[in-house]
């Protein structure tokens, strides 16, 4: 994965910390970047040899059944990933999406943001991901939270007259 750090730094006159990115334009072509990379770049995983031949890795023994394959599945997309693609933190990337003084960026990066998570769900819905996983990571999961308020009070008079 290409790494370009882009560390901010503070303007000598005004001490004030510079921008990261130039424009929004400069994180859409990052992204597309990132988009074409991921793209270029599957993941393969070993499997039984029960896939389609189109799907599997040049060279693999198609011919025994019990023969493992290299399978090709896509490269799933995160923020994590594409924060160390274009050579930032996601911290600066949240920061971009939400903070005031980055409203020209608040679209543009919610809309990755957006793209990235229906990138690993529409690859989740077929499969190719783990449906656990995705489902954490974009927020579909089901959470419960338990609160016990129960309350007993116990004094010693109470210990020492169990007899």
């Amino acid at each position: 994965m290409p790494f370009r750090p882009r560390l901010a730094h503070k303007d000598p006159v005004t001490g004030k910390i510079l921008p990261v990115f130039k424009s929004p334009i400069q994180v859409i072509e990052g992204f597309k970047e990132y988009a074409t990379w991921v793209e270029n770049n599957p993941l393969s995983r070993p499997e039984q040899n029960r896939q389609p031949a189109k799907r599997r890795i040049k060279g693999e023994d198609f011919d025994d059944p019990d023969t493992i394959v290299n399978v090709l599945v896509p490269r799933p997309m995160s923020i994590w990933s594409f924060a160390i693609f274009i050579g930032v933190t996601r911290e600066c990337l949240y920061t971009y999406a939400k903070d005031q003084g980055y409203e020209d960026y608040h679209e543009t990066l919610n809309f990755i943001f957006d793209m990235i998570k229906n990138q690993q769900y529409e690859q989740a819905a077929i499969g190719n991901y783990k449906e656990n996983i995705v489902a954490r990571a974009i927020g579909l999961s089901d959470k419960t939270e338990a609160v016990v308020t129960n309350k007993f009070e116990i004094t010693y008079e109470d210990i020492n007259n169990e007899d």
